[in-house]
């Protein structure tokens, strides 16, 4: 089995996910105290440590597969304020210190958001990354998937950044989709409303939505924002069975 590294855990939406697909998880690590808690209560069979993931080091991710849950503040629509976008946001992560950190990977995946491609200083980034990436002798591919191709009732499209030094055509497959009603995507801001971000909808709402439980035992902005960042468990069981589980079944092949 090829261990997963997780960065920028957050809840354990995508953890939730990777265990599903059959994915062994040796760490998960995020910033956030209150996240890696709740993480912990949820996930209670997975390490999960406070750590800021820019210190990881290459030789730490060396032959696992790594999957990233970035800062995406600073790629968002929902953020209003030019001056402090990509490179200005106080969240600013740069994909280039990534590609660094899983050069000696198996294979890592970036979850974020579409103004990765949508907007002009994040199309800058792309560009820089592919370029490190070919420095590195690595392959990437980007991929913007609409969660309600794979079973999440939600209006909401995620990108995924696949890099790998030996990386075959990815051509990721819609699942089986949605049955019933889609619904505005849950945020981080939910609950102080906003052009569309309508406010009302209790955690739980959210949580359902997302396809995880609802965090125990914190403020409801604090409830709001973990659910509002998580990646509903579905679309990352999907993504690892996919890009993860074909290299694991490889190795044991």
């Amino acid at each position: 089995m090829i261990p997963v590294v997780e960065m920028c855990c957050g809840y354990g939406g995508a953890t939730a996910g990777m265990l599903a697909a059959g994915l062994e998880i040796e760490a998960s690590y995020d910033i956030w105290p209150v996240a890696v808690e709740q993480h912990r209560q949820w996930h209670p069979e997975v390490p999960c440590e406070v750590r800021d993931v820019a210190t990881i080091t290459p030789d730490e991710l060396t032959g696992r597969l790594v999957w990233a849950s970035l800062p995406c503040q600073p790629w968002s629509r929902a953020n209003q304020y030019a001056h402090r976008r990509g490179r200005n946001h106080p969240h600013y992560y740069p994909l280039v210190h990534f590609a660094r950190q899983a050069q000696h990977a198996r294979c890592a995946v970036i979850e974020n958001v579409p103004g990765l491609v949508e907007m002009p200083d994040g199309q800058a980034e792309l560009r820089e990354l592919e370029r490190e990436c070919a420095r590195l002798g690595l392959g990437v591919t980007v991929h913007l998937v609409p969660s309600h191709w794979f079973g999440v009732p939600q209006l909401r499209k995620r990108l995924f950044i696949v890099i790998a030094r030996d990386l075959p055509l990815l051509l990721l497959r819609p699942g089986a989709g949605v049955r019933g009603p889609l619904h505005i995507a849950p945020t981080a801001s939910e609950n102080k409303g906003g052009a569309g971000r309508p406010a009302g909808r209790t955690p739980e709402q959210n949580a359902g939505l997302q396809g995880i439980p609802a965090p125990m035992g914190v403020s409801a902005t604090a409830a709001h924002r973990l659910i509002g960042n998580a990646v509903p468990p579905r679309l990352a069981q999907a993504i690892a069975e996919q890009v993860f589980v074909p290299l694991v079944r490889q190795a044991v092949a």
